[in-house]
């Protein structure tokens, strides 16, 4: 799955947006991609979402995982960053030069494959929101996710989704089709297939129940680790050993919602065995001083074949040789392709647009409302007028 925008360092290069100034006309197309084009209209509504309004913030902000690029031009309030509005076209060539190259191969895109494509989107973008969600106001634009003020539970990729401009979040989902069918193109998916990978990777698929003990020190939770390696219950350690209440009450146990393989990847292990403590882990600060912990797979139980056959699938289409082999023929199919993009953008190069020189910043114009140019800023512009000239 492709991230909608990278990360860049701001350009002093400027783009009007919205402008009636006579000397910024707009002249689509903004890009030509072989038979297709990249209107300016659609680059306009599209830098308008993004940037004022909360789906398309959140959708940039959860693509960009939280590194929200710089958007405001060098001009100020009312322009765009050259770099930012260079990835956003970049995105939409992408998005037409994947479908032309899964028709070039005659892979037929269905319905089926369409809904299948829209909710893996769907899905990957609630993924990313739920995970910006826990870094809280370490991402100052996560707001955008949460439907109001006083919402505590973000919004769905669904939602996100359906927020968006209607034709950009089409473009989006034909690009996940393309690439899921130019990536099955290349791959074995048989039953023999899957049924070989969960055969030889049975750590992951496996459900494993986990048991937690907290010390005061490293020397409480070596004496606790001598207990259980005599025989001693887990449950009865946590009893007389544990300074958590909460932990005694549950008598130790997290539950059976990993595999053993994320508990050994959580624990930075290269495997896990049940039944054997591990330990110590720490030490840990937290607000009421240092604590240790001790950890133990109890239990674990394979989860059968035909449950975890979606995540095989997945697993066998998203390996990184198959997604190297695809992202090889795309770029080949770029250099055999005609592309162009608008010279404000800059240039088109293999497979992506190499923005035009900065001009002195004397030689700006004046952004919509007056205001002088000015160095680029990170923030986000709010709802003044926008489009690209």
């Amino acid at each position: 799955m492709k991230r909608l925008l990278r990360p860049a360092a701001a350009l002093c290069g400027v783009l009007l947006v919205g402008s009636s100034l006579a000397a910024c006309t707009v002249s689509p197309p903004a890009a030509r991609v072989n038979a297709e084009t990249v209107p300016m209209s659609m680059v306009d509504s599209v830098l308008h979402s993004l940037t004022a309004t909360k789906p398309g913030l959140c959708y940039l902000t959860a693509q960009a995982q939280g590194q929200v690029p710089n958007v405001v031009g060098a001009g100020g309030a009312g322009t765009y960053d050259t770099a930012f509005a260079d990835d956003v076209v970049d995105v939409m060539v992408t998005d037409r030069l994947y479908p032309q190259l899964a028709a070039a191969k005659h892979l037929a895109a269905t319905a089926a494959s369409y809904a299948q494509a829209r909710s893996d989107l769907e899905s990957n973008l609630t993924s990313q929101i739920q995970n910006l969600s826990q870094q809280g106001q370490a991402v100052p634009t996560f707001g955008a996710c949460l439907p109001s003020p006083t919402s505590t539970t973000p919004s769905t990729g669904a939602q996100v989704l359906d927020g968006l401009p209607a034709a950009f979040a089409r473009e989006q989902i034909h690009y996940v089709e393309a690439e899921e069918l130019l990536l099955a193109d290349g791959v074995d998916l048989s039953p023999s297939a899957v049924a070989a990978y969960y055969a030889a990777n049975k750590d992951q698929f496996s459900t494993a129940c986990v048991s937690q003990l907290t010390v005061a020190t490293a020397a409480a939770a070596n004496a606790a680790i001598a207990k259980l390696k005599a025989g001693a219950s887990f449950a009865s350690v946590v009893a007389s050993d544990s300074i958590d209440p909460a932990e005694q009450a549950g008598k130790g146990q997290l539950g059976c919602t990993l595999s053993a393989a994320q508990v050994a990847q959580d624990l930075q292990l290269p495997s896990v065995t049940v039944g054997q403590p591990i330990g110590p882990v720490g030490p840990t600060t937290t607000s009421s001083g240092t604590i240790y912990n001790v950890y133990e797979v109890t239990s674990e139980q394979p989860q059968p074949l035909v449950q975890v056959e979606p995540q095989i699938r997945t697993a066998l289409l998203f390996a990184s040789t198959n997604q190297s082999r695809v992202a090889a023929e795309v770029t080949a199919f770029a250099r055999r392709s005609s592309i162009s993009v608008d010279p404000r953008f800059g240039t088109w190069k293999v497979t992506q647009i190499v923005p035009p020189p900065a001009p002195p910043s004397a030689t700006l114009l004046a952004s919509v409302g007056g205001t002088q140019p000015s160095p680029a800023s990170s923030a986000v512009p709010g709802t003044g007028p926008l489009g690209a000239g």
